[in-house]
C-alpha cells in the first residue's frame, strides 16, 4: 500500500515467520498481497512488472512468445490470475520452477540465491526489450482502449503513463493488445487489499 520509495530500513516493511505464516518477527505497516505467493515460493523470490515484459504478458500472443524467448529456463505460464490470494492458489502444488509468467499481470523468479534470482530478473526483461526491438514496426500513437495490468486498475493515476506506453510498445510490435476483462475488473476492485491501496493513492 506504499509506494517503494518510502519503504527503509526502519518503517513500511515486514519479515514473516517463514516456519509460522501467519506470525511476523517485524511489522511496520501493511504486507504486500502477494506475501502468501513469496512463502510458497523459495528463499529468494522477487516479483516484478517490468515494462518491456509486460508488453509481451499484455498480449494475446503471451503465451506462444514466452515457450519462444524463455525455452532455456525452467519456467511455467499462467494465463491471467486476480493477484493475490488466487496466485498463491495457483502455485500452491507446482513442482519447482525458477520463473514464474502471469499473463497481464508480472512475473516471480524464485532461486535459493539473491544475486541469481536478481540476475535472471534482469535477463528476463533483456530478452523481452530484444524481441520487442526486433519486431519494431512504426504506428501512430493511439489511446490505450482499456486496461493491461492490475496495477493500472488499481493505481490509475500513477500507472497512467505505464499503460500508454506498454499499449505502444504492443502496437509498436505488431502483437494485439490483451485487455483486462470487465469482470477481472470488477474482481481486482472489490478485493479488501486493492480497496486498502485505492485509498492509500488518494490519501
Amino acid at each position: 500500500g506504499v509506494s517503494l520509495s518510502e519503504v527503509d530500513f526502519f518503517k513500511n516493511f515486514c519479515i514473516f515467520d517463514t516456519k509460522q505464516h501467519d506470525s511476523f518477527f517485524f511489522q511496520d505497516g501493511r504486507p504486500s498481497m502477494e506475501a502468501s505467493s513469496h512463502l510458497l515460493l523459495n528463499s529468494a523470490t522477487i516479483h516484478t512488472h517490468p515494462e518491456d515484459l509486460l508488453a509481451i504478458l499484455c498480449s494475446e500472443e503471451a503465451e506462444s512468445i514466452v515457450n519462444q524467448i524463455y525455452c532455456d529456463y525452467n519456467f511455467v505460464f499462467f494465463d491471467y490470475i486476480t493477484p493475490g490470494q488466487s496466485v498463491a492458489d495457483s502455485i500452491k502444488n507446482l513442482p519447482s520452477v525458477d520463473v514464474l509468467f502471469f499473463q497481464n499481470h508480472g512475473v516471480f523468479i524464485t532461486t535459493d540465491n539473491l544475486q541469481k534470482s536478481y540476475e535472471i530478473t534482469k535477463e528476463i526483461n533483456y530478452l523481452a526489450k530484444l524481441f520487442l526491438n526486433n519486431k519494431t514496426i512504426k504506428h501512430f500513437e493511439v489511446e490505450p482502449k482499456g486496461f493491461l495490468f492490475p496495477d493500472a486498475v488499481v493505481l490509475k493515476e500513477s500507472n497512467k503513463l505505464s499503460n500508454k506506453l506498454i499499449y505502444q510498445k504492443i502496437n509498436n510490435s505488431g502483437l494485439t493488445p490483451k485487455f483486462l476483462k470487465d469482470h477481472e475488473i470488477d474482481e481486482l476492485i472489490n478485493l479488501e487489499e486493492e480497496k486498502y491501496r485505492i485509498k492509500m493513492e488518494l490519501k
